[in-house]
């Protein structure tokens, strides 16, 4: 831009007083040289004005000269009154460094610098040209070189810029630099100063290479020696590629070939021709077979990015000399025959044309397989081994024998033979616990065993059985039992048979000693009571006891016997027997002592015997103990036993005697209601006597009552010729049963004669 420059002007007006102008007073300024521009003034009072100078981008330097005009016609009486000083312009320029990614061979990148000024109040020229650095010409880059020129003025540009072209290659290489120079401003006008003179340009390397073995296996005969290894370098590299090779034997060792250890491979600088490792071998005339060794590259060394890959190549000698034909045996197979699972011996030969054979031999009967077997020389050519194979499966066997020779000296080789494998005996036993409980699941174990010499583990069914109840499994198995529910108490015998799924094993089965033996028994709480409901008795009374057997479960009972000895103190001693609820009277009746046994008793049955007779004289006391005696086989087990005995003990003391309603005999005939069913609330199932007749020669009549499964029972009790009260039979009755008696008149009062109870 211009410089501006202030420059005050004085003067005496025309007018006096200077007080308010009648004409406004315009003036206009000249300035003496070129590029400068000066403002005009207007007077519109008396006062002063400023005229404003500029000098703008190629204006005249040094002293000029401001004239003013008056263009209205006034007077100017110092047209010429001011000299001022212009300013020189000055400006700065510089080059910018630039960095490009160099870019593949046959290709060309430009590297664009900027040149800048600071502003654009001067104007100048300025030459510019590239130098070498890291990077050269022209491989790298192309020389340029040429002047720049920038005018003054507003609107000239700022800036210019140099393409300098760069060129792309395949080498590997560091990041290379190359110069931009700028040469001094040579200023036409204004002052221009160099603020950065040179710019760098930088060529970012882009390439990478790979060196490796390749191939990296080779083959080569004995005799063709040397065994040469080829290196590779993907691209050339600047600095070159230099790394170790070392060489590890494998099969072949340095009978075979010549080691090579801190060798090393070498690619000159910008140059990948491939580089040869060559190994010596060593041809001999031994049957050797082919051998192998590896060759390894390390330490690489170079600058850029270079990859080692592929840095072990292996190398097979292949032997050159002919291996002799071999012939395999099977010589013998002891015993001829076996059975499945059972080991025999197979005895192999095999026979080379001129030496014993070295190496191993397997054999096979197409699926078990003994070996590998080493070979032993015997005389030569030959070599023998034998080795135990044991079928797993029944059949006429092929037996393979298979030669592998140890080295290349020898031909593979083998062999067959038949043999027959015949199916192996089993075994089988059962065990299980000593007592099972009736219709409950019991577990028993087997065992499935395979008689010596056989072996393996048959396949097929187990089934356990005893009587009707049986269970199966399927061998083999991690768990060998199953469960039975054995419906018979008593001794059971559980067997048991194998029955194969396949051909390889023989079926068996458990019995005899081989069986298992277990007693089954019922689990039942069987419990007896006794009662005769009274606890006091007269000479001659008739007592009846109430015995009731119930089996509180869970099992049926069976074979157990109700026991009563009836005490000497009682004579015209009867019973009878009612049941309920799955079981049976042995007997309706009997006389005498009670041994009933009970074949069947289910889980909440009862049996209910009522046991009569006379008290025989004056004893002072009579007890009577019914019980109930379990099997001697225990086939019962009873998990309560306290209750299985009752006692019953009367006295024979009037003061404890029972109280009932007892009627005297006063005519020839009577009727008299018993009130039963009001009484069946205080009655059960033990008999009570609710009434007695009495006739001039003492007691002739009792009514007993009882209630059995919710149902009342009567029985009538009458003198005998013998003067004692016999029990008749119980009778079932829904309404209140009535007493009806006859009787003669005799010197000593009414005797009875008969008593009938009826409903």
């Amino acid at each position: 831009t211009g410089v501006a420059t202030d420059v005050a002007l004085s003067g005496t007006g025309i007018y006096d007083p200077p007080a308010t102008l009648a004409n406004r007073i315009a003036l206009s300024a000249n300035v003496s040289g070129s590029g400068i521009t000066v403002n005009s003034v207007t007077f519109n009072s008396p006062t002063s004005a400023t005229v404003n100078l500029t000098a703008g981008p190629g204006a005249t330097t040094g002293p000029v000269t401001i004239t003013l005009v008056n263009p209205d016609g006034q007077t100017v009486m110092d047209a010429s009154c001011a000299t001022v000083p212009v300013p020189t312009s000055t400006a700065t320029v510089s080059i910018n460094d630039v960095t490009l990614i160099e870019g593949s061979s046959g290709s060309t990148t430009d590297a664009v610098f900027t040149v800048t000024r600071s502003n654009n109040s001067t104007a100048f020229s300025l030459t510019y040209a590239t130098a070498n650095d890291t990077a050269v010409a022209p491989s790298d880059y192309v020389t340029v070189s040429g002047t720049l020129t920038f005018l003054a003025g507003a609107g000239q540009p700022l800036t210019q810029t140099i393409s300098v072209p760069v060129e792309g290659d395949l080498r590997v290489e560091l990041d290379e630099s190359f110069q931009l120079n700028l040469g001094p401003p040579s200023n036409v006008s204004g002052t221009t100063t160099l603020s950065d003179g040179q710019g760098v340009g930088t060529i970012t390397n882009d390439d990478s290479a790979v060196v490796r073995f390749n191939p990296v296996a080779v083959s080569e005969s004995e005799a063709n020696s040397p065994m040469a290894f080829t290196v590779t370098l993907s691209r050339p590299v600047q600095s070159g590629v230099s790394l170790d090779v070392d060489s590890a034997f494998g099969t072949a060792t340095a009978a075979d070939f010549t080691p090579i250890s801190g060798g090393s491979v070498n690619f000159p600088a910008n140059n990948n021709t491939a580089q040869t490792v060559e190994v010596t071998l060593n041809n001999d005339a031994l049957i050797e077979g082919d051998e192998q060794f590896t060759l390894t590259l390390s330490n690489l060394v170079a600058t850029g990015a270079i990859t080692l890959t592929n840095p072990t190549a292996t190398g097979t000698i292949l032997d050159d000399d002919a291996a002799q034909t071999t012939t395999t045996t099977i010589s013998n197979v002891a015993p001829g025959t076996s059975v499945t699972g059972q080991s025999y011996t197979v005895s192999v030969n095999v026979a080379g044309q001129s030496s014993s054979p070295t190496g191993t031999v397997t054999v096979s009967d197409g699926a078990a397989s003994c070996g590998p077997v080493a070979l032993v020389a015997g005389s030569s050519p030959n070599s023998t081994t034998s080795c135990a194979l044991a079928s797993t499966s029944a059949g006429a066997k092929t037996l393979t024998a298979s030669y592998v020779p140890a080295d290349g000296s020898f031909v593979a080789s083998s062999g067959t033979s038949s043999h027959q494998v015949n199916p192996a005996a089993t075994t089988l036993s059962v065990s299980g616990p000593a007592r099972s409980r009736i219709n409950q699941p019991v577990s028993f174990s087997f065992a499935l065993n395979v008689t010596a010499p056989g072996a393996g583990s048959p396949a097929g069914t187990v089934t356990l059985s005893s009587g009707a109840a049986s269970c199966m499994v399927s061998v083999p198995t991690a768990t060998p039992s199953c469960a039975l529910s054995l419906p018979s108490l008593g001794t059971q015998t559980v067997s048991a048979s194998f029955v194969p799924s396949n051909g390889d094993f023989l079926g068996s089965t458990a019995s005899g000693a081989n069986a298992a033996s277990t007693l089954v028994f019922a689990l039942a709480d069987l419990a007896i009571s006794k009662s005769d409901a009274v606890t006091a008795y007269r000479p001659g009374d008739l007592l009846v006891y109430t015995i009731e057997v119930d089996n509180n479960g869970p099992d049926t009972a069976a074979n157990f016997r109700v026991l009563d000895t009836v005490p000497a103190e009682l004579i015209n001693v009867s019973w009878t027997c009612a049941a309920s609820g799955g079981v049976s009277c042995p007997q309706a009746s009997g006389t005498g002592d009670l041994n009933e046994t009970i074949a069947s008793m289910a889980s909440a049955a009862t049996l209910i015997y009522t046991l009569s007779g006379n008290v025989s004289g004056t004893p002072g006391q009579i007890s009577n103990t019914a019980s109930l005696a379990l099997p001697a086989d225990t086939t019962v087990e009873d998990p309560v036993a306290g209750n299985n005995s009752a006692t019953d003990v009367d006295q024979i003391d009037f003061l404890f005697m029972n109280g009932f309603e007892t009627t005297t005999l006063a005519a020839g005939s009577g009727s008299q209601t018993i009130p039963v069913l009001a009484l069946l609330g205080d009655i059960g199932v033990v008999a009570e006597a609710v009434y007695a007749l009495e006739d001039a020669q003492g007691m002739a009549v009792h009514v007993y009552v009882r209630v059995v499964d919710e149902q009342a029972n009567v029985a009538l009790a009458q003198r005998g010729h013998d003067g004692l009260l016999r029990l008749g039979p119980w009778l079932r009755i829904t309404s209140d049963p009535v007493l009806s008696w006859r009787a003669s008149e005799t010197v000593d009062g009414w005797v009875l004669d008969s008593a009938a109870l009826a409903e």
